[in-house]
């Protein structure tokens, strides 16, 4: 369960790797049964810091009470959404792979 007690810490986690990682991440939440409000803002932060340093946060495998949480808050319009991580790092690769040939 991602919840309010959990998010300051998660939130730390998400910027330190967009920081001192990459600005690209996917969060595979496929062991989250649960989810609030505080973590859907920990993970509209995770989002908005991927951005600021020119990436993009994915999400991977969501749970169905997860899912259906996002698209309540109509956030599945916000969030790239996968089946799978798998998915969501090869789109990571195609997307590049694009750019290039716009190039």
């Amino acid at each position: 369960r991602v919840s309010a007690p959990l998010t300051a810490e998660f939130k730390k986690k998400l910027l330190t790797f967009i920081v001192q990682q990459s600005p690209n991440l996917v969060v595979n939440l496929n062991q989250v049964q649960e989810i609030d409000s505080s973590g859907l803002g920990a993970l509209l932060f995770g989002l908005r810091q991927a951005k600021r340093y020119g990436g993009v946060l994915k999400l991977a495998q969501l749970q169905p009470k997860v899912r259906q949480l996002i698209e309540i808050a109509q956030l599945a319009r916000v969030f790239e959404i996968f089946d799978n991580e798998k998915q969501a790092l090869r789109s990571f690769t195609l997307a590049d792979g694009k750019q290039k040939q716009a190039n």
